[in-house]
């Protein structure tokens, strides 16, 4: 669908204006996860808009260390799944950076919303 809607506003010779990205303004966890959402929006706006910089923008976002159990302040309630889910995910960014094509990208991006979506689900918070 996002592709789709890319398609369009290519076809039609129109890109829509983002806002940049807002950095997170705090640290730990919460700041890390919120990288995730640039790095999901950013992704977002590369797919729709269509551009590749947002795409390349995104990818670099999320290319940051993954988390490990010692980052987590009660690493009882993580998973050492939610641990690897999170690895899967951060490792997503090498071949997001890589990705020239869209159909290679909504690959990427659909396997990066499964990813976020098994953790969340395990992790509701």
């Amino acid at each position: 669908m996002l592709a789709a809607c890319g398609d369009c506003h290519r076809a039609v010779g129109t890109m829509p204006a983002h806002p940049a990205p807002v950095e997170p303004k705090v640290g730990g966890v919460l700041g890390h996860m919120d990288q995730h959402r640039t790095a999901a929006d950013l992704l977002t706006q590369g797919l729709t808009t269509p551009s590749s910089s947002l795409w390349k923008d995104g990818a670099d976002v999320l290319a940051t260390a993954p988390l490990q159990l010692v980052d987590l302040p009660d690493p009882g309630k993580i998973p050492r799944d939610g641990v690897k889910t999170e690895a899967r995910i951060h490792a997503l960014a090498t071949r997001a950076r890589a990705a020239d094509d869209t159909a290679a990208r909504v690959q990427i991006y659909s396997e990066l919303i499964l990813a976020c979506s098994t953790c969340h689900a395990t992790n509701p918070r």
